[in-house]
């Protein structure tokens, strides 16, 4: 019953101070802050990923070390979890299809990205891989499509695209 007042004390400071550092992350994030960036998810996902990461550094700290370590290590299988299905409800990804964004509208696809920044180096998502898929998705899926290189090309043969055929299975 004594510790109900220390988590309470975490509990405000922490929430107070994350939202201070999202509000500024948002704000060097995008060169300023307006109100309207409250309304947006993005804002909250980072909000809910400081606040979980603050939460856990600052009871580290306030509370036995080696009691905070125990518990972590014994519910490990349980965080895994709970931040994968975190990533999936929220469809977080590390993808770098963000930079398709700098050749079609640029703005949209900063004011998405909650955390970090686009990486150019991993072309072959954006660059190789969604074109095939695009263009095998025009032509439902065949087996052999005579789009991509202008002549027929077996498309199983292509790592990871998709065909509608009995051999996929």
């Amino acid at each position: 019953m004594k510790n109900i007042g220390r988590y309470l004390i975490i509990f405000i400071t922490v929430f107070v101070a994350t939202l201070i550092i999202t509000v500024l992350y948002t704000a060097v994030k995008s060169s300023y802050f307006s109100p309207e960036h409250l309304k947006t998810s993005v804002f909250y996902i980072r909000f809910l990923l400081f606040y979980f990461l603050s939460f856990l550094f600052s009871v580290y700290f306030v509370f036995d070390a080696k009691d905070i370590c125990s518990w972590l290590y014994k519910n490990r299988y349980f965080i895994g979890l709970f931040i994968i299905l975190f990533a999936v409800a929220f469809e977080l990804n590390n993808s770098s299809m963000g930079q398709l964004g700098y050749f079609l509208d640029h703005k949209y696809y900063d004011e998405n990205i909650v955390l970090g920044s686009v990486k150019s180096n991993c072309s072959d998502e954006y660059a190789i891989s969604t074109p095939i898929i695009f263009c095998q998705h025009s032509q439902n899926y065949p087996y052999f499509n005579n789009i991509l290189r202008g002549t027929e090309t077996n498309m199983s043969l292509i790592c990871a695209q998709p065909v509608k055929n009995i051999i996929t299975v």
